[in-house]
């Protein structure tokens, strides 16, 4: 185990026995950089959020994209982007040992064209973005295999959801967190096969319960307390008729929940396993987020892979042997700092947005199919293995080989990406640190023609004439409007029209998963230390998993 410094933050970080060996075996030095940093330098290339109109630079039709209108790179729609109208390859160009690799890479990344949205085989879903085969969608960011659903984020296979992030498989849910098989539930978090019930925690297979924590199997619960069917309806009926404004209610419900025995981490038939929502993992250290992932370390939000390390999203099929890279898709194999390669990839290093069965290639952007090249350029088998050794060793002497893109290269503003989700800095920090920012226009000045609409607290107040409505949030004063597939939904389930912009309920759900950090503290019951996402001022009583276990009812 060794002990390091972060050259950027100061921060003091280990290198266990495991990680050695694993840079070993990929080849790469041991990192300068704490896990955090090499993370934030990740995520500033990923704007998942942030979208512009704009023009499509093939075709000239009206897009939507992440990339605003004024910025400088050729931008295709997806039909465009994967025609035949233009050729990856005529953006090769010869590596220069005489400049720098990321230099180089980052000249060849301004010119080649980009695809406006990230996704594939969505249905009428234009407002999308790492979202695959969603149907009647809108504003849904990395989803897939969704229909009806509006405002969710990490989102699989849900049915008429709508403000929910890390939802699975679940129908008729509004502002939830971490929910899986849940039905017809508002305002839950880390529930799993619960239905017709609202403001739960920690609840499992609970039906028609209000208000309760750390449940498992109970019904017409209401606040941890068992009633009849006839009393329990009354006590909700009531109770949102004293609170029927539902900011009310969700901070009467935090309060409850502060004061209930809290489980040390969601980690779900896992082996030796350090981190938060875990489920079926096995030799896992500082992992968040993942299902079925074995001998990893330090990786946030992937599904099946295996012996990774300061990997990011998003898996399936058995990924294997990834360092410093994010979005690897099916399949991937053997990568080494790449960013969102899709499908069968392998053996890429430093590579962009490769897209199906690409293979032994070396700085590249955009290649589909293509493998045995460098910056763009084709090349035989012996002449890559050549030149792409060679690269690797000036990439050593530069101190370049095993660090991610640098920040000042991203096509993004620092305040685009989900750096700024994760890692928040004010604007004059990240221009102090020499990255961009991208000003927002005032959030006070409506419009042109436009004015701020009153939003009536009951649904059946609200008329359709709502739809042509600019309505302002009452925390940013971000304008924003609603569709009709969420007003409905609203009237379906009798929910009030929300009067936070869509980004604000957004902020608003995140901050009630942990962080994605670990603390020792000692457990509340028998005292022992744990490892756990809650921090040791934290004034909750957390337990371990043998305490917990003896405490939920």
């Amino acid at each position: 185990m060794i002990t390091k410094i972060c050259t950027v933050s100061g921060k003091e970080f280990v290198v266990t026995q495991w990680d050695e060996e694993f840079y070993v075996k990929m080849g790469v030095p041991i990192p300068q950089l704490c896990p955090e940093e090499r993370m934030r330098k990740r995520f500033a290339w990923r704007n998942e959020r942030v979208l512009y109109k704009r023009k499509c630079s093939g075709t000239g039709k009206p897009i939507l994209s992440v990339y605003s209108e004024d910025h400088s790179a050729l931008v295709y729609d997806q039909e465009y982007y994967f025609g035949d109208d233009w050729d990856v390859l005529d953006f090769g160009r010869d590596f220069d040992f005489s400049k720098s690799f990321f230099e180089q890479f980052n000249a060849l990344h301004e010119v080649v064209p980009k695809c406006n949205l990230i996704g594939s085989k969505n249905e009428n879903s234009e407002y999308v973005n790492y979202a695959g085969s969603c149907k009647n969608c809108y504003l849904l960011f990395d989803a897939d295999f969704n229909e009806d659903c509006c405002y969710c984020s990490y989102s699989f296979g849900n049915t008429s959801c709508f403000d929910c992030v890390y939802a699975t498989k679940c129908e008729l849910c509004y502002e939830s967190v971490d929910i899986i098989n849940c039905y017809e539930g508002s305002y839950l978090q880390n529930c799993k096969g619960c239905s017709n019930s609202s403001f739960l925690k920690n609840c499992i297979a609970c039906k028609n319960c209000f208000g309760c924590v750390n449940l498992r199997q109970k019904e017409y619960y209401f606040l941890n307390e068992s009633f009849s069917k006839e009393v329990y309806e009354e006590k909700v009926r009531s109770f949102r008729n004293k609170y029927p404004n539902d900011k009310e209610l969700k901070s009467l419900f935090e309060n409850f929940c502060s004061h209930q025995p809290q489980r040390y981490a969601e980690v779900y038939q896992s082996e030796n396993s350090v981190g938060d929502y875990l489920d079926q993992t096995k030799n896992v250290d500082h992992c968040f987020s993942c299902i079925n992932v074995e001998n990893c370390s330090h990786v946030y939000s992937v599904k099946d892979a295996k012996n990774c390390s300061d990997l990011d999203y998003f898996g399936v099929d058995g990924l294997e042997s990834i360092y410093n890279s994010h979005v690897i898709g099916i399949g991937g194999n053997h990568m080494v700092c790449c960013f969102h390669m899709v499908n069968g990839n392998s053996d890429m290093y430093y590579s962009m947005h490769c897209h199906n069965n690409c293979s032994d290639c070396f700085g590249c952007v955009g290649m589909n199919h293509h493998k045995y090249c460098i910056l763009n350029k084709q090349y035989t088998k012996e002449e890559y293995e050549i030149l792409r050794d060679k690269i690797i060793e000036h990439m050593k002497e530069t101190g370049e080989w095993g660090e991610f893109f640098p920040i000042e290269f991203s096509p993004f503003a620092y305040n685009e990406t989900m750096a700024q989700e994760m890692f928040p800095l004010e604007k004059e920090e990240v221009v102090n640190l020499g990255y961009r920012w991208k000003n927002e226009p005032s959030p006070q000045t409506l419009s042109q023609g436009a004015r701020g609409f009153f939003i009536p607290n009951n649904i059946s107040e609200v008329d359709d004439s709502i739809l042509k409505e600019v309505l302002v949030c009452e925390v940013t004063g971000k304008q924003y409007r609603l569709v009709q597939l969420e007003l409905d939904f609203y009237r379906t389930m009798g929910f009030s029209v929300p009067k936070l912009c869509p980004e604000q309920r957004h902020r608003e759900r995140m901050k009630l998963r942990n962080p994605r950090e670990l603390w020792n503290r000692g457990c509340g019951g028998c005292k022992k230390e744990i490892r756990t996402s809650f921090a040791p001022d934290r004034k909750e009583e957390v337990l371990c998993e043998k305490c917990y276990q003896e405490k939920v009812d």
